[in-house]
């Protein structure tokens, strides 16, 4: 199936079913629910999936359970424990589907340090599957730069590529554990994350034409002449989000030297998902 296809169902998917609103702005929320407690649990989520050696990807769809469920009821999370009962439990949601690791919840149960039992998960899921009406593969933002690294030309070499894919993927991280992008649409994120980091690689490295290249794949692939306000806000948020997070020329010497060692099966491991980013997320991110 033509790659150009698949992002306009992928497209047609985020902007419905699968949209997330600013449920915070509601009010209908308790005080101690707020975007530093949302920010708090993803953190908490990378750790976890990075101690555990699973998919990084799935605490983006994770939190897309939250979000999603709390943009149609806000009921369903009352108190900063209930949230995290709904953390830990779209947490083994998403690991369940998209990750081949055989999970036990009791195991899971302990890294939440036994603040719930095993019915309490049970219920949460069996309370959220049904606000999802069973919609659980939300186009996440990474969803989308999979397919977008799939239209770089092949004349890029492998450690270029490798190179935005580490950077574009931490860029991404940081995206899903702030607050302020929850109404952005993750395939605007993808291509604005893929910009920025093109935009960090030397011109030695990656000659202009070819980023003009990137540039005018990526821009059609995501209609971005339909968004351009949009796509230009997004990468601008996310510029300074990155630049409060990470020295570009600490992150680049350290992607730089795996560029040069095996690089092929690198980019292979990171596809699924199980390789840490340059810098860790899980340690906080700045605002």
């Amino acid at each position: 199936e033509d790659v150009e296809q698949i992002l306009a169902v992928m497209r047609r998917n985020e902007s419905g079913c699968y949209r997330c609103q600013d449920y915070l702005a509601k009010k209908t929320l308790a005080d101690e629910i707020d975007e530093g407690w949302r920010q708090k649990m993803c953190e908490w989520m990378y750790g976890v999936v990075d101690h555990c050696n699973f998919r990084r990807d799935i605490v983006a769809v994770a939190t897309a359970y939250i979000d999603m469920c709390l943009s149609i009821d806000s009921e369903i999370i009352h108190s900063r424990r209930s949230y995290q009962l709904a953390a830990l439990t779209t947490l083994y949601l998403s690991m369940k589907i998209y990750d081949t690791t055989f999970v036990k919840l009791e195991g899971l149960l302990k890294l939440g340090r036994g603040l719930f039992k095993k019915n309490d998960v049970l219920e949460m899921e069996q309370r959220i599957l049904s606000k999802l009406n069973w919609r659980v593969h939300p186009p996440t933002s990474m969803c989308f730069f999979r397919h977008y690294v799939r239209l770089i030309p092949t004349t890029v070499s492998p450690s270029i590529i490798f190179m935005v894919t580490e950077v574009s993927r931490f860029i991404i991280e940081i995206s899903v554990c702030l607050y302020k992008f929850i109404e952005c649409p993750p395939s605007i994120i993808a291509s604005a994350a893929v910009f920025i980091a093109i935009d960090a690689i030397d011109e030695s490295s990656l000659p202009r034409w070819q980023r003009h290249q990137i540039n005018i794949r990526l821009e059609k692939a995501a209609e971005i002449s339909k968004r351009t306000n949009l796509y230009r806000q997004t990468i601008s948020k996310l510029r300074v989000s990155f630049d409060k997070n990470v020295d570009i020329k600490s992150l680049m010497s350290t992607i730089d030297p795996n560029c040069r060692v095996n690089c092929s099966v690198s980019m292979e491991r990171r596809s699924n998902g199980r390789d840490g980013s340059p810098k860790d997320v899980s340690q906080g991110i700045s605002l």
